[in-house]
Order: structure tokens, then C-alpha cells, then sequence
């Protein structure tokens, strides 16, 4: 190896150097932010989730029962709840009186006490016995078993943790969109936790039509990480495994979250992916790609980019909503993009059809919106829920 080659293998190396230290760096940044936002929203959603089931139990048949386990933010330490109806025993947790004493009109606290928010929950009770009820955070979960009695529901802390159980992240009721996260590659459960809060709170409740939505979905998480995925140039699970893990909570969709180091993705980038109602995310990509491949999933929208992929399979593009040989989006934007006369190469998956958005997420993931066409079609999938 003669001199030149060796100092351009050098350079490769620095130049490999410096990417991986700034792919590094941006990606501690994120992961810092995901880690100290979202926590209001977080309990928001355990709020309301805890709300909702106590209607469910409360409307059922005296004395039924249900345990659940509910996602919280990872850096709460304990839940208390209080029963205002019957005598408070403080020696349980003394410094949660004078919470008690100032919020009058809450019931629901979580410790660090003075770290979080407090709120109101309506409709259940406790026993004399257990009254607060504090319930310790466990991996990012709390575990409760709600009993009817009547015109209120009995909560009581759940049985011990339970690994492939189902954790709700938002629960909005029955006769909902069910989406059920899985995770692939996590040693740790927190950073698994973390990435369905993000993905959540930050990416699937920010978009429209998604975010005009939100009390019509519901979302999970199971912590199994048993899953087995290859990872290729696709992500690549066994579907039926997926599915089973998911049938814990009874999905409509499932979202698969994979780990993977934003360097190696550099170096070898692996595609997000969509089939039927399983969607495959790469955490290393764009975190906007979960919202393209929902695209597809849940509205049965077609690629808006170019990609010789399709002209090889035949594509029809007047089998999807967005994709057309005409204009057929005259009665929502009255106008077309890409294909003839355009004739640019900027098209709809194949660069002879047209398409109804100059453009939107499922051309480009930067633009973190659907535009009116696709919003369009999403939205008539989500009022088929209540």
C-alpha cells in the first residue's frame, strides 16, 4: 500500500470520527430531551387514563374486578391516592399531609411531591384500611385492581409485576383505535418506556388529523422483549409472534420500535416499513417516519416520492387515495401535482401518476404535516371510532 492510499484511509477513518462524535452528540441531545420533557402530558394521560377505567369497572356488574397497569413518568417514585370520604392515615406517608391539606380539591399525588402535579379523579373509593393508597413506581408502571362497587370503584394496588403484561400509556375508553407498541434491541426497560412516550406525546398526538383525535386512540405497550426481528435492508419480524405480544391488549395496529445506534445506521441505513396493520419503526431514522408508515397502515396512502420500486411491481395508483392517473382532489384542493403534464419526475410513487399535495409527510419527513388531501382520508378512517 503505497502512501496516498494510506493517508486516504486515514482520512476516511478521521472523516468517520467526526461524524460518529456529532451523530453521537445529537443523539444524547435527544435523548436528554426526551428524558426531561413530556412529564405534564405524560400525567395527563395517566389521569385520564385512570379516569376512564374507573367508569368502565364502576359500570360494570357489582363486584367485578380488573387489574391494569398504567405507564408513569419514570422519574415518580410513588402514586397516592386519597379518599376524602373516610379517615386519612398520614403515618403512612407524612409528608404527603400537607399536600392533602393545601390541594383541597385533589385526590391523585405523585412523589416527589414537590416535583409533579396533582389532579382529580371521580368516582372511585378505598378501602379504611389502605387510605392513602401510595403504590410504588416499578420499571415506569404502577399495577391497580379496580372492583365495582356500584356508583364507585374500590382501587387497591395490583398483584407483583407481570413481564409481557399490557401497560396503558392513554387510555380513552372502549370502541377506540387500539395501538399497541412492541420494542426490539432494548437492554433497558426505561429507555424503551421513554421511546413510547416520545413517540406518543412528541410524534403521533402532534399531527393532524392524529392530534384533533387524540380521545378516539388508545395506546399501549408491552414490556416483552421477546420478539424476534432481523434486521436488513428492511426490518423484518416474525408477524405472528408481534401479533400474539400485541393480542394482550387487543391491537388495531402495532407499532414496532427498534433499537438501533444512530452511528451503525449511519454507516448501513436499515428502512422503516409498513404491512398491513404492523408497522416496523428504526429508532435510529427520522422519528416523523412512525407517522409516514401509519400513513400507510392506517390510510392506505401511497409513497407521493418517486421510486423505480414500483414501476418494477406495476404499480396502479388509482387504487389508493392520494395517487391518481387524473385529478380526482378537485372537490378538496382543486389542484394536482406531479405526473403529465409536469412530466418532472415528481410524482406518486411512480412519476406518471399525480397527486394531490405539492407536498406532505408521505413525500418528504421533514415537513411534519399530511397536507389537506391525506388529512382528508385519514380523518374518514378515524370517524369510523367514537
Amino acid at each position: 500500500m503505497d502512501k496516498a492510499q494510506i493517508q486516504g484511509q486515514q482520512f476516511v477513518y478521521i472523516l468517520i470520527g467526526i461524524v460518529s462524535v456529532i451523530i453521537l452528540a445529537i443523539g444524547v441531545q435527544q435523548f436528554v430531551k426526551m428524558d426531561d420533557t413530556g412529564e405534564d402530558v405524560q400525567l395527563i394521560n395517566f389521569a385520564t387514563s385512570l379516569n376512564n377505567e374507573i367508569k368502565t369497572i364502576k359500570d360494570k356488574p357489582f363486584g367485578s374486578e380488573d387489574s391494569s397497569s398504567f405507564s408513569v413518568p419514570s422519574k415518580s417514585d410513588f402514586i397516592c391516592f386519597v379518599d376524602r370520604s373516610k379517615e386519612i392515615n398520614f403515618l403512612v406517608k407524612n409528608e404527603l399531609k400537607g399536600k392533602v391539606d393545601t390541594y383541597s380539591d385533589k385526590n391523585l399525588f405523585i412523589a416527589p411531591f414537590d416535583k409533579f402535579n396533582n389532579f382529580n379523579l371521580e368516582g372511585f373509593e378505598l378501602d379504611e384500611k389502605n387510605n392513602p393508597l401510595c403504590v410504588k413506581n416499578v420499571n415506569g408502571k404502577v399495577r391497580l385492581t379496580f372492583e365495582s362497587k356500584g356508583d364507585k370503584s374500590l382501587i387497591s394496588a395490583g398483584s407483583e409485576e407481570v413481564e409481557s403484561e399490557c401497560v396503558t400509556v392513554l387510555n380513552n375508553g372502549e370502541d377506540k383505535i387500539d395501538v399497541v407498541f412492541l420494542g426490539y434491541g432494548y437492554n433497558d426497560p426505561n429507555v424503551y418506556k421513554r421511546y413510547v412516550d416520545s413517540y406518543t406525546n412528541d410524534v403521533l398526538f402532534s399531527v393532524e388529523p392524529f392530534s384533533y383525535n387524540k380521545d378516539k386512540i388508545n395506546v399501549f405497550r408491552v414490556d416483552d422483549r421477546g420478539l424476534d426481528c432481523t434486521i436488513g435492508d428492511y426490518i423484518t419480524c416474525n408477524e405472528f409472534q408481534a401479533k400474539q405480544l400485541a393480542s394482550k391488549c387487543g391491537a388495531d395496529y402495532i407499532i414496532v420500535l427498534v433499537d438501533r445506534n444512530k452511528v451503525v445506521d449511519f454507516l448501513s441505513p436499515v428502512r422503516s416499513s409498513a404491512r398491513g396493520n404492523v408497522v416496523k419503526v428504526n429508532t435510529a431514522d427520522d422519528s416523523f417516519v412512525l407517522m409516514h408508515e401509519l400513513g400507510h397502515a392506517i390510510g392506505f396512502l401511497a409513497d407521493e416520492y418517486v421510486d423505480d420500486y414500483y414501476k418494477n411491481m406495476k404499480f396502479n395508483p388509482n387504487i389508493y387515495p392520494n395517487c391518481g392517473s387524473n385529478c380526482k382532489w378537485a372537490s378538496i384542493t382543486g389542484e394536482c401535482f406531479g405526473g403529465p403534464p409536469d412530466n418532472d419526475k415528481n410524482g406518486c410513487s411512480i412519476d406518471t401518476a399525480r397527486r394531490g399535495t405539492e407536498t406532505s409527510l408521505m413525500k418528504e419527513l421533514n415537513v411534519e404535516s399530511f397536507g389537506p388531501v391525506n388529512e382528508y382520508y385519514l380523518q374518514r378512517e378515524l370517524d369510523e371510532y367514537s
